[in-house]
C-alpha cells in the first residue's frame, strides 16, 4: 500500500509495531498512537471501495494484538471492529459494543472495570437479544487484579460516512469524544469524509475529537495480490494460479476505467470463480498444458465478465436493462466503422485516446461501453454470463458452452497471410518498419489486392497504403486506382456482400487523391450490389425444412452464413405459420431472440423480408375473444411488440436513407 502524507496534530512520536517486518507509514502511525497516552481519536480517510477496510482487517488488526498496553506492559491490546453501516442511533452502537465484549465477559478469571461495565449494561438494555445480563455481570463487584477495562481495547469504527439518516456523523463523533476525552480510550475511525453531507457540524466536532488524520490511498497492484492470496491462495490454489496468470489483463481493464474500487474487484472475483470452476474440467485445464484456443476463450470470458461486473456495480446495466450492449450487430458495425476511421487517421495512440476520452460524454451507452472495454477487440454478447453477473439467473453452463462454440469455435480460423501483411502496414505499426520492409510489404499487399484476396471494404485502405509515403514508395496514384478498379470488377465472384459498405467512405476532401478514392468507392458499391443479387439467387438450402426439424441447426447456420442474406421472403408464409403456431413457448422465445439480432439496425440487408414480418404481425395481433391469457401468450406479445418496432424502424430507416444516401 502507498500512503499520501498524513496530517498529525498532536502525536509526534514514532513507534514500530513489529520490527521484524518492513512497515507502511500507516502501521507506524497507528503504533505511535497506541504507544503513547492520548485523549483523541485517529481517522483513516479515503474514498469508498479503495480497500481501507480490507487493509485494516488484514494488516492492522493482527498488528494491534502485538502491541502492549500503554498503561500496563503485561497485557496486549484487544481490537474490536464495528461497522456503522445503517446504524440508526447511539444506543445501537452500545448494543454492538456489548455484543463484541461477550467473548471477554465469559472469562471468569477477569473482573469488569467501570468503563466496560457501563458500556455493557447500556448495550444490554438497548439490545435485549444478547441474553441474560446476570450471566455476564454477576461477578462485577468482585475484587481482582485482572480487571478488564475499556482502555484495554482498541475500538475501530468503520463506515462513519454510511450511517442511517437518523444518526448524524457529528452525533457519532460526540459519542467518540466521550470515550477518548473522559476515558482515554483508543478509537480508530474509518471514513470517506467527502461523502459526509453534514459537513459544517461534522467539522466542528471533528476538530475537537480527532487528533490524527491519515489520508489513505492504495497501490492497486499490490492490493490485488493480497486479496487473491487471502481469498484463494490456500483453498483454491488452481484458481489462485490462474488469477496470477491473467493479473495484467485484469489490471489493464481497471486502468481503462480509472477504477480502484476493491468491492467491484471482489464482486468480479467471486462470480468469475464460479465460471472458471464450471469450465475447468470442460476445458481440461492443467498446470502444464493449456492450448492457445483455451487461453483465448478465458481472455474473452474475463474481459466480458469484468466489464459487466464493473458496469453492474455502477448500476449502469441491470438484468432487465442491458442498455443496448446486447445489440451485437449494431456494435460490431460501429467497431468496423471506427476501424475504418483509424485506418485513415495518421495520429498517434495518445492523441486518439485523448480524443476518445473527450467524446465519451457525448456517446450513447453502448458506444461508451465498447470504447471503454473493446477498443481493437471483437465483441460478442454472452447472455449466460450477463444474466449470472447481474443476478438474473444462476450460471447456465449449457448456454455458455453454446455461446463460446458459436462465437469462438465456429469462427476460429488461421490468419491469412494477406491479412497479416495488411495489419503490419496499418497505423501505428507501420512507423516501426524500415524503408525496405515498407516497400516489400506494400508490394505484397498490392499483389494480393490485384488477385481479389481482400474483402471489398479493404480496398480503400489498400489504395491509401499505396498512395501515402510517396517519397519512399513512388507509386503513381492514377495507375494504382485504375488497377484496383479493374481488380475489383475482375474478381467479383470472390467477394461477399457487405451491408455496411455504403457508410464506409471516410476520406477527407483535403486528401490530394480524394477524387480517386471516390472513383474506387463508386465501383466497389456497384460490385457490392451485384454480389448481393448473386447471393440472393444462390440461396438454395432448405432452411425452412431445417427450421421445422432441426431448429438449433437452423439458427446456427442462419447466424453464421445467412446474416447477410435474406431467408423468410422465400418461405410459404401459411406453411410457416401452421408450424409456428404449434411451437412450444421456449422455441418462440428463441425465434424472438433471433429476430432481434437479425433486424437490429435500420439499414438491414434483410428488409426484403419486410412483407413476411408484416404478415406475422397481423397474425400475432389477432386475439380470440373470451380466451383466457396464458404464459405462452405473454411470449407471443413480446414477439409482436418486437416485430412492430422492427417494422417501424424500417419505415424510419427508409426515410433516413433518402436524406443521407451518398450521391455520386
Amino acid at each position: 500500500m502507498k500512503l499520501n502524507l498524513f496530517r498529525e496534530k498532536r502525536s509526534k512520536a514514532i513507534s514500530i509495531i513489529d520490527e521484524s517486518k518492513q512497515q507502511s507509514p500507516i502501521e507506524k502511525v497507528i503504533g505511535s498512537y497506541l504507544k503513547i497516552e492520548t485523549n483523541y481519536a485517529l481517522l483513516i480517510n479515503g474514498a469508498r471501495g479503495i480497500g481501507k477496510t480490507f487493509f485494516v482487517k488484514n494488516r492492522i488488526l493482527p498488528q494491534i494484538k502485538k502491541i502492549r498496553l500503554q498503561h500496563d506492559n503485561s497485557k496486549f491490546y484487544k481490537p474490536i471492529y464495528i461497522s456503522l453501516y445503517g446504524i440508526k442511533s447511539i444506543e445501537e452502537v452500545y448494543g454492538l459494543l456489548a455484543f463484541e465484549f461477550i467473548p471477554f465477559l465469559k472469562n471468569k478469571k477477569v473482573a469488569l472495570g467501570r468503563g466496560v461495565s457501563k458500556m455493557v449494561l447500556r448495550g444490554f438494555l438497548s439490545y435485549n437479544r444478547l441474553g441474560n445480563v446476570d450471566d455476564y455481570l454477576k461477578d462485577i463487584s468482585r475484587t481482582t487484579k485482572d480487571v478488564l477495562d475499556t482502555k484495554d481495547f482498541v475500538i475501530i469504527l468503520d463506515d462513519l460516512d454510511r450511517l442511517s439518516e437518523t444518526l448524524k456523523p457529528n452525533e457519532l463523533i460526540g459519542f467518540v469524544n466521550s470515550l477518548v476525552e473522559h476515558e482515554n480510550n483508543k478509537v480508530i475511525i474509518i471514513a470517506d469524509e467527502q461523502s459526509i453531507e453534514d459537513d459544517l457540524n461534522y467539522k466542528v466536532v471533528r476538530e475537537k475529537t480527532i487528533g490524527t488524520i491519515i489520508e489513505f490511498t492504495t497501490s492497486f497492484d499490490k492490493t490485488f495480490d493480497e486479496i487473491i492470496s487471502d481469498k484463494y491462495g490456500a483453498t483454491f490454489n488452481i484458481y489462485y494460479q490462474h488469477l496470477n496468470s491473467i493479473k495484467q489483463e485484469i489490471l489493464s481493464i481497471f486502468e481503462l476505467t480509472r477504477s480502484t474500487n476493491l468491492r467491484s474487484l471482489i464482486y468480479f472475483l467471486q462470480h468469475y470463480s464460479e465460471i472458471f470452476h464450471a469450465l475447468y474440467s470442460e476445458f481440461q485445464i492443467t498446470k502444464t498444458e493449456n492450448s492457445n484456443l483455451t487461453r483465448h476463450k478465458f481472455e474473452v470470458i474475463v474481459r466480458f465478465t469484468l466489464a459487466i461486473s464493473l458496469e453492474f456495480k455502477k448500476s449502469l446495466v441491470t438484468y432487465t436493462k442491458p442498455a443496448g450492449i446486447d445489440d451485437v450487430v449494431e456494435i460490431n458495425k460501429m467497431l468496423h466503422n471506427n476501424w475504418l476511421k483509424e485506418t485513415f487517421a495518421d495520429k498517434n495512440s495518445n492523441s486518439n485516446r485523448e480524443a476518445n476520452e473527450e467524446n465519451t460524454k457525448k456517446l450513447a451507452y453502448h458506444e461508451y461501453f465498447v470504447n471503454t472495454y473493446y477498443v481493437n477487440k471483437n465483441y460478442d454478447f454472452y447472455k449466460a454470463i450477463f444474466d449470472f453477473v447481474t443476478g438474473g439467473n444462476e450460471l447456465d453452463l449449457s448456454l455458455l458452452k453454446q455461446e463460446l462454440k458459436l462465437n469462438i469455435d465456429d469462427k476460429i480460423s488461421i490468419p491469412r497471410q494477406q491479412d497479416i501483411v495488411h495489419q503490419k502496414l496499418s497505423y501505428p505499426q507501420v512507423y516501426d518498419l524500415s524503408n525496405e520492409s515498407l516497400k516489400n510489404l506494400t508490394e505484397k499487399m498490392y499483389e494480393y489486392a490485384l488477385d481479389g484476396e481482400y474483402p471489398l471494404d479493404r480496398y480503400l485502405s489498400v489504395f491509401h497504403y499505396l498512395e501515402r509515403f510517396n517519397s519512399i514508395l513512388k507509386y503513381d496514384a492514377r495507375e494504382v486506382a485504375n488497377n484496383l478498379i479493374d481488380a475489383v470488377k475482375k474478381n467479383k465472384s470472390k467477394f461477399s456482400y457487405d451491408d455496411n459498405l455504403e457508410y464506409n467512405f471516410g476520406t477527407s476532401t483535403e486528401n490530394p487523391n480524394y477524387e480517386l478514392f471516390r472513383e474506387i468507392f463508386k465501383v466497389i458499391m456497384e460490385v457490392n450490389s451485384d454480389v448481393k443479387v448473386a447471393n440472393y439467387n444462390s440461396n438454395v438450402i432448405d432452411l425452412f425444412g431445417m427450421f421445422k426439424n432441426e431448429p438449433e441447426q437452423f439458427y446456427k447456420i442462419a447466424n453464421a452464413a445467412y446474416s447477410d442474406k435474406s431467408i423468410f421472403d422465400k418461405w410459404n408464409f401459411l406453411k410457416f405459420y401452421n408450424h409456428f403456431s404449434n411451437l412450444p413457448a421456449t422455441q418462440i422465445k428463441e425465434f424472438t431472440r433471433f429476430c432481434k439480432n437479425r433486424y437490429q439496425v435500420f439499414d438491414s440487408h434483410n428488409w426484403i423480408e419486410i412483407d413476411f414480418i408484416s404478415d406475422l404481425i397481423n397474425k400475432l395481433q389477432y386475439k380470440e375473444e373470451g380466451k383466457e391469457q396464458t404464459l405462452r401468450d405473454y411470449i407471443l406479445q413480446d414477439l409482436s411488440k418486437l416485430l412492430v418496432e422492427i417494422f417501424t424502424n424500417h419505415q424510419r430507416g427508409e426515410d433516413g436513407k433518402k436524406k443521407n444516401r451518398i450521391v455520386f
